[in-house]
């Protein structure tokens, strides 16, 4: 049994199905990454996830051990986030989502969301 990747509950909109990587970018990442070896060897490890959206990253990573900080700026989204966290039964104190832009921008930058678009755009 300890050999089975770890696994998790997603919550998507109704009716949606969740993003499928086409170029399988994810999953490279994610094997290079050994997350399943690496948080069982240090379950201090941190991982942040920007631009989360449905927070499938995010999620894989807590479901590995890791602790996980999820950023997400679209208010929809982030309940999802919120309910997945509760459906896998993941601790508060493991995994975290921010409900806030991650940017390069100075820190008096204004980020304006546009909702129909799903576009952030500097003002």
């Amino acid at each position: 049994m300890n050999d089975r990747k770890p696994y998790y509950k997603l919550v998507t909109l109704d009716g949606q199905k969740p993003y499928a990587d086409g170029d399988r970018a994810q999953a490279a990442v994610v094997e290079h990454l050994q997350l399943i070896k690496t948080c069982k060897e240090d379950p201090s490890l941190i991982v942040v996830d920007v631009g989360a959206y449905v927070g499938d990253f995010g999620l894989y990573a807590a479901a590995c051990g890791c602790q996980v900080y999820l950023f997400e700026v679209q208010p929809n989204m982030v309940d999802l986030i919120q309910t997945s966290i509760l459906v896998n039964n993941f601790s508060s104190s493991r995994v975290h989502v921010i409900n806030k832009a991650v940017s390069n921008l100075p820190s008096n930058s204004q980020l304006t969301f546009l909702q129909d678009a799903g576009d952030t755009k500097e003002t």
